[in-house]
């Protein structure tokens, strides 16, 4: 045929809108779930998760498991576990218990790896699956950890694991797919690079192409059996952490510091952190500008003989809770050479601000807090403060009663210095599913740092208190999740922010910070987020699509036309090497164009005209065709793929040139699948190994990796809606 694309846009005949709803939810779903029946032990909203999950490892060899905290991913990442042969658990260090034994409930013995030990170089044992928790923690390419678990990925498949793939970017979320997919392994839905799309925010075009990936749902679209707690916002608390005119005599302070050893970016950023101390208590800000003269008197001594620091002394001015708040690159930075004078006068400047912070005076901060926690006796609260120094100074100021403080690596208590575990087993017996504890022991109010805001089960917990806010409303949202848990016993819990003062919030940007990437989390991957007095932000379209969606049933093809006036769009099928991906295009909308296939559903069919019956043009799905067409047969797209397949017919010609045949099938078998696809991981090793190739080594990374794409060609438009008129 001269134009194959206008007769795959054949429209089929004319059938009742109910009879395409199985084609149309296809559509949304992206590829149709697993026949496969999960074990008996997960719960009824959780096995459809477990069988399109299955589905799409199937096809595409990658998935994200992005359903809200609280509603048991951990259940369904061992449901789709007990499908392979053998499988890996990559985990934070603090959940690899948790994790274990869980597994060991239901007869599963998976190698459990830590994030820990990928962040020093750790191996990966075989295994035909790769379960990462967490996964949100892999979401910045350029970590030793996320090069770690790339270069290892290999034939096995991968389930990524977070309820937060977004946490400040777009391109978070495609550094996550890049581990397991091509950069083009998306183009034939939409995203002709994932790493392009990444890093121009497109956030419509990716919510679309990544939907057959991934399964991410609400509490309220989910509908658990078992129904989590309501949660009730309070009144956002704005309290300085000293009074109102000392606050501005020290952010004043802050400000006129110079950070001589530093350029011109970085004193921008120190100034950030020092106020972000501040916010959170004077104890807290005392630590870190006795970091800072600490930090500065070396650099002076250095000076005087002659002598220059390295990183490791720019490192030593942030301390174990810094690591999550602001990311600074500036601890990877080497220090500048500076005049001895010039750091004389900013110690100066230093000893002048600490000396504004006295090591006791009134807090408005903390007496809000403190009213809060009397008011809520005999019930259990976590309070999450950003700094150790805030957490025990909270701690002091009630007495040390019934309260531990979890910060890094460790717990305390009145008595002492407690195990994590046991910390937590005395704060939360049921959860942890221990015998309370006598009631000297019992804990009622944990003060934690972000340390406990990820995967433990505190929901003995009815309450949480963001002492101090984090950069992202990651931290919120898995915060909450800590006490809003399936197996919950409390109707609802209660949420409350003490976000900082306005002098201090107009230079942190704290709460618009939050609400912007809220935004961009529900636009992609990410059901359910919270933003500062806002703890019900939901709703972007792969959680509205999942009420859609129902038993899919057999899919039946042709056209429909409706009463309503809207929009036309068409479902096309794919075929793929490894099983089918269906996907749904609108006309015009951009994106998954969940509200339109809503009104869809719940319209009735138009009655034929009499002569002749309405017919839809298929001009335009032949053109949206032929277009994916022209996607499939694109070659790499992205730079680094080029590159290599350049460096690769450089190398080709030089061994033919020198009689090198045994370096040809090998540099040819690493083409073809540079030019078919491949993960980030597999590149990035290719291209050490291209420096000085090697037959042997190049054979052994060709058997280790192949394409990994869903191959997917042959589109056809299998339903399209059209309106009357």
């Amino acid at each position: 045929m001269r134009e194959p694309a206008a007769w795959d846009a054949r429209l089929g005949p004319r059938r009742p809108i109910a009879d395409l709803a199985p084609a149309i939810r296809l559509g949304l779903a992206g590829v149709a779930p697993a026949s496969w029946d999960p074990p008996p032990w997960l719960l009824a909203h959780q096995r459809p998760a477990a069988r399109r999950l299955s589905a799409a490892l199937r096809v595409f060899g990658s998935a994200l498991l992005c359903d809200a905290v609280g509603l048991g991913k951990s259940f369904v990442a061992l449901a789709l576990a007990t499908r392979y042969a053998g499988f890996t658990l990559i985990v934070p260090a603090a959940l690899r218990a948790q994790w274990r034994d869980l597994a060991a409930r239901y007869g599963l013995a998976p190698r459990i790896v830590t994030h820990e030990a990928l962040s020093r170089g750790a191996r990966l044992p075989a295994a035909n699956l790769l379960v990462v928790d967490e996964a949100h923690r892999f979401r910045d390419a350029g970590t030793r950890r996320y090069d770690t678990l790339a270069r290892q990925v290999g034939r096995a498949d991968l389930l990524l694991v977070t309820a937060t793939p977004v946490v400040n970017r777009a391109g978070d979320l495609t550094s996550l797919l890049r581990l397991g997919l091509a950069d083009r392994a998306l183009a034939t839905l939409g995203v002709a690079s994932l790493e392009q799309a990444g890093a121009e925010g497109a956030a419509n075009a990716l919510a679309a192409a990544v939907a057959p990936l991934v399964v991410a749902r609400s509490p309220e679209t989910a509908r658990p059996p078992i129904p989590l707690p309501d949660l009730h916002g309070a009144r956002v608390i704005r309290a300085p952490p000293v009074e109102s005119a000392l606050l501005i005599r020290v952010i004043r302070g802050i400000r006129g510091l110079r950070f001589p050893t530093f350029g011109p970016d970085a004193a921008p950023l120190l100034s950030r952190h020092l106020l972000a101390r501040l916010a959170s208590s004077p104890e807290a800000c005392r630590e870190s500008l006795r970091r800072h003269r600490a930090y500065l008197e070396r650099a002076r001594d250095a000076a005087g003989r002659g002598e220059r620091l390295g990183r490791a002394a720019a490192r030593s001015l942030f301390g174990v809770d810094d690591a999550g708040q602001l990311e600074l690159v500036l601890a990877e930075t080497a220090p500048l050479p500076a005049a001895q004078r010039a750091m004389e006068r900013e110690l100066s400047r230093l000893n002048a601000v600490a000396a504004l912070l006295p090591d006791a005076g009134p807090n408005p901060k903390l007496r809000a807090c403190l009213a809060l926690l009397r008011r809520r006796t005999g019930r259990k609260t976590i309070v999450f403060t950003a700094a150790r120094a805030t957490a025990r100074a909270l701690a002091s100021a009630v007495g040390w009663r019934g309260v531990a403080v979890v910060a890094g690596r460790r717990a305390e208590i009145a008595s002492g210095r407690l195990a994590l575990s046991d910390v937590f087993r005395l704060f939360a017996p049921r959860a942890q599913g221990v015998a309370s504890p006598p009631p000297l022991l019992t804990v009622d109010t944990l003060i934690a740092t972000d340390v406990a805001s990820e995967g433990l089960n505190l929901q003995d917990a009815d309450g949480v208190i963001h002492y101090d806010l984090p950069w992202t409303p990651l931290a919120l949202e898995q915060r909450v999740g800590r006490a809003r848990r399936l197996g919950s016993e409390h109707a609802a819990v209660r949420v409350w922010w003490l976000a900082p003062p306005e002098p201090l919030d107009r230079r942190l940007g704290l709460t618009h910070r939050i609400l912007h990437k809220a935004s961009l989390q529900v636009a992609l991957a990410t059901p359910r987020t919270t933003a500062v007095g806002r703890v019900d932000l939901v709703g972007g379209p792969l959680d509205r699509r999942e009420s859609l969606l129902g038993e899919i049933g057999a899919l039946v093809s042709g056209h429909s036309v409706i009463d309503q006036a809207i929009e036309p769009f068409v479902v096309v099928r794919l075929r793929g090497s490894r099983g089918d991906v269906y996907r749904l295009i609108a006309r015009e909308t951009p994106g998954l164009p969940v509200d339109l296939v809503a009104r869809a559903l719940t319209s009735g069919d138009a009655a034929p005209a009499p002569s002749p019956a309405p017919t839809p043009d298929p001009g335009w799905i032949a053109a949206r065709l032929r277009a994916i067409r022209l996607a499939a047969d694109a070659g790499p797209g992205h730079a680094a793929a080029r590159s290599l397949a350049r460096r690769i017919a450089a190398h080709a010609r030089e061994a033919a040139r020198n009689r090198f045949l045994r370096l040809l099938p090998p540099l040819d078998g690493a083409l073809q699948r540079v030019l078919a696809g491949l993960p980030v991981g597999a590149e990035r090793e290719l291209g050490d190994l291209l420096e000085r190739p090697n037959a042997g080594q190049l054979a052994a990374w060709c058997d280790r990796w192949s394409p990994r794409g869903p191959g997917l060609d042959d589109p056809e438009a299998v339903a399209v809606v059209w309106p009357l008129g």
